[in-house]
């Protein structure tokens, strides 16, 4: 009986998984795109979650409000120079930290002090510092993407082989 029982979850789990492999990659991301809207619609009706999240036809209506009074591309367009300001600070801070080690080790103790340290909790300091506007933005986004990339970066440098470097 055990041995009836694998095969036939092994050729279940073979059908399962050619099935799924039948569909594409694009449906799959229909199919995802789908589920997030019906979730969306769904906390939207319901009372106790409808403040923060907008019906969807409300906020296409103000999408379209913002295209009319030409102000959606101008928005999106300075939501995006803060974003990629303050992510090349960041990568660029990372990457100097991680190749230069005078730069690390006066970098590092702070990092340590302050990467448990949501970079969201920072806003209102920030904003009492720099001020309203772009560059308490950048500075928000500098830090998240700094803490992050630190990290990540750090160890791959530290990582690559000597002689890949004088190889170069």
């Amino acid at each position: 009986f055990k041995q009836r029982n694998k095969q036939n979850e092994r050729v279940w789990n073979m059908n399962s998984k050619s099935k799924k492999n039948n569909i594409p990659k694009w449906a799959w991301l229909l199919i995802s795109f789908g589920a997030a809207m019906v979730v969306w619609y769904l906390l939207s009706i319901n009372t106790t979650t409808a403040r923060a999240f907008q019906n969807q036809v409300v906020v296409l209506g103000s999408i379209k409000t913002m295209i009319d009074r030409g102000v959606f591309w101008k928005d999106i367009s300075s939501s995006l120079i803060s974003v990629t300001a303050g992510f090349a600070l960041g990568f660029a801070s990372a990457i100097l930290m991680a190749w230069y080690a005078p730069v690390r080790n006066i970098v590092e103790p702070w990092i340590q002090f302050i990467r448990n340290i949501p970079p969201l909790a920072y806003v209102p300091l920030i904003v009492m510092v720099a001020g309203v506007g772009r560059k308490p933005q950048i500075i928000v986004i500098t830090i998240a993407t700094f803490l992050i990339m630190t990290v990540t970066i750090y160890q791959g440098v530290i990582n690559v082989d000597e002689t890949l470097i004088k190889a170069a």
